[in-house]
């Protein structure tokens, strides 16, 4: 039976491959122009960024294997204007210490420190870890939003509670702690950990939506099997899993994530660390004037 030695060789080195990808980061660089009167994104290869962001999700510090130096390493020389964190520091609640430490010591690190760093909770954490991150001095949005000034331009920076674990509410995020009249939406960054949040509200205006929570798969099945038989969400059901997306128009973001949840092993689905250039067209800087 030759089958039985075939398939014993392509089990072991799937495994071997989820073993090797479950420590090896992939560092996800895009530079997206958004233009409101086409409704496209371009790839731009020349003009400086107006906001890089260093987008983290899914640490789930219990399966994590990279080494956390060589993440800080990444980010250090991507030169952020600022980092997001999209939620879930840790699966059990005995690993959120580790959890905590880890986007802490990134967070602290002398060449990151100076750096505005943003956090929203996912389906896994609990009000204590959120707690603790704020006590290190990482700013968590609660449907919340603040801002940051960079290179003379105001952003807006607004987390929303997880669509499990709270109830994520974008007006209410708008208005806390106080409401900007005629901020322009194209300066507006929206974290969900859960990317179905964007579908609760069809009709937002934001530069961009950052999400996790979707592991990218984590362990790829054909027919994207792992996300219909493990998972509920809309999204995956239509094919969106991963990468850079529009959905009615809104441009959206799912990061794979860093760690692993339930099993501690990853399949065609890399860790990733995301570094986006946001670039705001000539275009979309008129009509702000405009409004």
């Amino acid at each position: 039976m030759i089958w039985l030695p075939l398939a014993g060789t392509i089990i072991t080195a799937a495994l071997l491959r989820a073993l090797w990808e479950r420590r090896t980061l992939s560092v996800t660089r895009k530079r997206v122009t958004i233009l409101p009167s086409s409704g496209k994104e371009i790839q731009a290869e020349m003009s400086d960024p107006d906001l890089r962001i260093a987008h983290l999700s899914d640490l789930h510090a219990e399966h994590f294997f990279i080494r956390t130096e060589h993440l800080i390493d990444e980010i250090r020389r991507s030169q952020p204007d600022v980092i997001v964190f999209t939620g879930d520091l840790s699966g059990p609640s005995s690993a959120t210490a580790r959890g905590v430490a880890i986007i802490t010591h990134l967070h602290r690190h002398p060449a990151l420190k100076h750096i505005p760093f943003y956090a929203v909770g996912g389906n896994h954490d609990v009000p204590e870890a959120l707690e603790l991150l704020r006590h290190h001095g990482i700013r968590v949005l609660d449907n919340m939003n603040d801002f940051i000034t960079v290179r003379q331009q105001p952003w807006q920076i607004i987390g929303l509670q997880d669509l499990r674990q709270g109830q994520p509410d974008l007006p209410l995020a708008l208005s806390q702690p106080k409401i900007i009249p005629d901020f322009s939406d194209q300066h507006r960054i929206v974290l969900a950990h859960n990317p179905d949040t964007l579908l609760r509200y069809p009709q937002s205006r934001a530069a961009i939506w950052l999400c996790g929570h979707l592991h990218g798969g984590q362990i790829w099945a054909p027919f994207r099997l792992e996300y219909l038989l493990l998972r509920q969400e809309q999204l995956p059901r239509r094919g969106i899993t991963r990468g850079l997306h529009r959905i009615g128009g809104q441009p959206l973001y799912i990061s794979r994530g860093l760690g692993c949840v339930a099993i501690p092993l990853r399949l065609f689905s890399l860790p990733e660390l995301v570094i986006l250039d946001l670039i705001i067209s000539p275009q979309e800087e008129k009509e702000s004037v405009r409004e």
